[in-house]
């Protein structure tokens, strides 16, 4: 079983923030603004779906979107205003348009990284990874800053799009040449097909979940990866994160998979680029 075939790597502060953290000598500005969102989001948003960052970064999930998220090169929408923490006078507010890695705050980028396109969030930035110690004309110095964010869109890129395409016209004749009934299509390009609905609850793409799980090449039908997995549901790939959600604990799923939700246009492992897969999972529990 090769186990790192079915994860991608989350962009998350494990990589992004490590070297700003000196873990044996804390930094007490950061500790101070890490307490102080916290208790702010146990006041105010007790029942919500609540994303803690190790860097000190969190983000409260208003509503889950459903299509992948952004990725470098994509002309992303966002719907945004930016706050200082408490305050009431926003500094922006504006429909945001540019792509992923011109976005030069960079707690804001890690958080528009990690959410689904379509997803409502309101995220919280300690300044050390917002506007620092220099602030600007309209933040002040050290301010902690509070984004309410739509993220209404990402544009595939005309490489991805002319990929998708093709990936589109593979997957519908492979489902007519074997007369497969009651698959859905969903507008991200992934094809999908419940076999059993299971009678647990849906995991979020936030939930830590247990699945068994086939992946073979739609082409060949050649087995590249199987298992049984614990994974929290953003690590994978985003065929997953899309279709997933779809199925209660205890379902199964087979999900047709265009190759720029599973692996893109990058080798990964046993899979070449440009792959069009064919996952059939039990989503067996769910931890939200």
């Amino acid at each position: 079983m090769k186990k790192s075939l079915l994860f991608i790597l989350l962009v998350c502060c494990t990589f992004l923030f490590t070297t700003c953290i000196d873990i044996e000598n804390p930094n007490k500005l950061l500790d101070e603004q890490v307490a102080a969102i916290d208790q702010h989001i146990q006041l105010n948003y007790p029942n919500d779906i609540v994303f803690y960052d190790g860097s000190g970064i969190r983000f409260v999930v208003r509503q889950f979107g459903s299509m992948p998220p952004a990725k470098t090169g994509q002309n992303l929408q966002v719907d945004i205003i930016g706050k200082v923490f408490k305050s009431t006078v926003p500094f922006q507010d504006e429909l945001l348009t540019t792509k992923l890695e011109n976005v030069s705050v960079q707690g804001l980028r890690f958080v528009l990284t990690n959410n689904m396109v379509g997803s409502k969030v309101i995220a919280f930035i300690p300044s050390e990874y917002a506007f620092g110690a220099e602030g600007t004309s309209n933040v002040p110095s050290n301010s902690i800053i509070e984004y309410d964010l739509t993220l209404v869109q990402a544009q595939l890129t005309t490489a991805q799009n002319n990929q998708l395409a093709t990936d589109t016209v593979a997957i519908k004749n492979f489902i007519d040449a074997n007369s497969i009934a009651n698959v859905v299509r969903h507008p991200s390009g992934l094809y999908y097909k419940v076999t059993k609905t299971g009678t647990g609850e849906f995991p979020t793409v936030f939930s830590t979940i247990n699945f068994t799980y086939t992946g073979k090449f739609m082409n060949s039908g050649t087995v590249f990866d199987d298992g049984r997995l614990d994974a929290l549901l953003f690590n994978l790939v985003d065929g997953f994160k899309i279709g997933l959600p779809k199925l209660r604990a205890g379902g199964k799923i087979t999900l047709y998979v265009p190759s720029y939700l599973g692996y893109g246009s990058t080798a990964s492992g046993a899979v070449p680029a440009n792959s069009v897969l064919i996952f059939d999972v039990e989503l067996n529990t769910v931890k939200n």
